[in-house]
């Protein structure tokens, strides 16, 4: 994986100046990468994250995958019937559906900016593989 940010970072070919601002755009997205990370997955405080390895086992993460959520869309089910209820504050559902879709929009476009060419079944799969990724580490 390392081989791959390198490849899309440093372009052979490319006039200095594009080069030095994809290389830039190559950094900005491994932070973003990181960050995304840090702020979905490990979203608590870090005493609470590390009890939480602590008492990690196989059957705490069996038990996670049998209660998890594999509808598409259930989610956004769920606060819609929320919203009509008047059961959730409307702030928190806009704020988790804004959230979430403003948060994820950067893997379709800086992709883009790191390459000349890039592929965009590439650019799909490599997000849909991020993001079911995201979601998996969540269930543990």
């Amino acid at each position: 994986n390392g081989k791959l940010v390198i490849r899309l970072i440093f372009m052979e070919g490319i006039p200095m100046r594009k080069k030095s601002v994809r290389i830039l755009v190559g950094l900005m997205f491994i932070v973003y990468i990181s960050l995304l990370i840090r702020f979905v997955v490990f979203k608590f405080p870090f005493l609470m994250i590390q009890e939480i390895f602590q008492t990690w086992s196989i059957d705490t993460m069996l038990r996670s995958f049998e209660r998890g959520n594999y509808i598409p869309l259930q989610t956004i089910k769920l606060y819609m019937r929320a919203y009509e209820q008047n059961t959730l504050s409307k702030t928190i559902i806009y704020y988790n559906i804004i959230g979430n879709i403003v948060a994820f929009i950067p893997l379709g476009f800086l992709p883009y900016l790191c390459r000349r060419k890039v592929r965009t079944s590439y650019v799909f799969m490599g997000s849909l593989l991020f993001i079911l990724s995201i979601e998996d580490m969540m269930l543990l």
